[in-house]
């Protein structure tokens, strides 16, 4: 069985062919391509966005510790200082983070979307 060829390899293969053609504008293309895939391939610290949700994340996981039931994202917003000031949607990719980790389950309440950590 072959070996899958990566997307780099794909991209220098490309490049090359691209010389060999004396397409310049393609070859310029593909070369800063690949210039901006290696460099999201090195990126290894985490984004201030990417920490700000981690931190929102240990708040409502202590939120949940505490309290007893199930509650809407509105709820939680009210609930927690913190998060005045935030939009459903912000919230939303919070709790389904916690749901695709096991921690939250979703269920409904009051015929909205409620998160407990109890399955429902």
């Amino acid at each position: 069985m072959a070996k899958e060829m990566t997307r780099v390899e794909a991209i220098v293969g490309a490049i090359e062919l691209a010389k060999g053609a004396k397409a310049t504008e393609l070859q310029e293309k593909l070369e800063s391509i690949l210039a901006a895939e290696q460099k999201a391939k090195g990126r290894k610290t985490v984004s201030k966005t990417a920490k700000e949700k981690n931190a929102d994340m240990e708040l409502i996981k202590e939120f949940f510790l505490e309290a007893d039931g199930a509650f809407t994202s509105d709820e939680i917003i009210a609930s927690i200082e913190a998060f005045e000031g935030y939009t459903p949607q912000k919230m939303t990719s919070r709790l389904s983070a916690l749901v695709n980790e096991g921690f939250l389950f979703k269920g409904k309440k009051d015929k909205k979307v409620a998160y407990t950590t109890q399955e429902v």
